[in-house]
Order: C-alpha cells, then structure tokens, then sequence
C-alpha cells in the first residue's frame, strides 16, 4: 500500500507540474509580474500560494 500511495503523490505532483506550467506559458505571470512570481513561487515549493493574482 505504501508504494501505491507514493507513485499516487508522484502523479499528483506531476500533474500539478503541468498545470503550473501551463498557466505560466497562458498568463506569463512570472516573467511580466513580481507579485505573481511570489505566488507562483510558492504554490510550487508546496506552501499553499495562490495561483492567480
């Protein structure tokens, strides 16, 4: 179970990647906004930041 339930986290991280990436690409938000970087910043290291400005 316990190795089910980490290839399970790694798919979530995976897809959250995407995500991120895929709003970043749309919104450009860490190139063209400091404060949206922060953000951004944050969600990715897992600290719970916002994803829109």
């Amino acid at each position: 179970k316990s190795a089910d339930m980490t290839s399970n986290d790694e798919d979530i991280k995976s897809v959250r990647n995407q995500q991120l990436q895929g709003l970043i690409q749309i919104t450009g938000a860490i190139k063209e906004e400091d404060n949206c970087g922060v953000r951004w910043r944050r969600v990715r290291e897992g600290e719970g930041g916002e994803l829109w400005c």
